[in-house]
């Protein structure tokens, strides 16, 4: 499955979301308001549509958005075309060309779960580019989430390979996968990262700060 047929069966899923993907999207939009800070730097990685930046452009304009996907770049500028200093741009999380810490928040919103054996990479750059103080929010799919995601694939047509412990498989190296909060502590231990604080979506997700140790 091509990544512009992700982005597709992802925009689907927005214009008419299951209620408890409506109480994520409401749900993260609150946590990012209270953790992101006037004026502050701000990385938006996997940016989609920019409904993120759209959350806090109002608190800082100095976001910078980035997608593995040109339509979903596409999508973010039109959709933030009115605040010119937001800046997107097209790039890989797990290489960026970004100098080491860079930006006081780094934002990582259901992404993770679709990058398989690339996670522990991509959580490296994240740290990487992030400044030693800074906040890394990040928000996957928690182990609860199965029967919710099953509901929400079949509303979209995806059509799906296999699942097995909640991952996923769509295509050729394409999956998502769902974590509990023991499995992301194993997963940041060797990374020196650890969970500043958590939030819980009912039966669908976690929502997380990540900080340096």
């Amino acid at each position: 499955m091509k990544s512009v047929e992700n982005i597709d069966y992802w925009e689907k899923t927005l214009q008419n979301p299951p209620k408890s993907f409506v109480k994520l999207f409401e749900q993260e939009k609150a946590y990012l308001r209270r953790n992101v800070e006037e004026d502050a730097k701000v990385l938006d990685i996997g940016c989609g549509n920019g409904r993120n930046i759209l959350s806090i452009v109002d608190i800082t304009e100095n976001v910078t958005g980035l997608d593995i996907d040109e339509k979903a770049v596409e999508d973010t500028r039109a959709n933030i075309a009115k605040y010119p200093k937001v800046e997107v741009i097209l790039g890989d999380v797990t290489n960026m060309s970004f100098t080491d810490k860079t930006f006081d928040v780094v934002v990582f919103s259901m992404t993770l779960v679709n990058l398989d054996n690339q996670k522990s990479k991509a959580l490296s750059e994240l740290k990487r580019v992030a400044k030693d103080d800074a906040k890394i929010i990040i928000s996957v799919y928690s182990e609860k989430a199965t029967y919710e995601r099953m509901i929400m694939y079949r509303q979209i047509n995806l059509p799906i390979e296999s699942e097995i412990n909640g991952k996923f498989v769509f295509g050729i190296d394409v999956v998502s996968e769902q974590f509990s909060i023991g499995d992301i502590k194993k997963m940041i231990e060797p990374l020196d990262l650890e969970i500043d604080n958590y939030e819980e979506v009912e039966k669908l997700a976690y929502i997380f700060t990540l900080k340096k140790v």
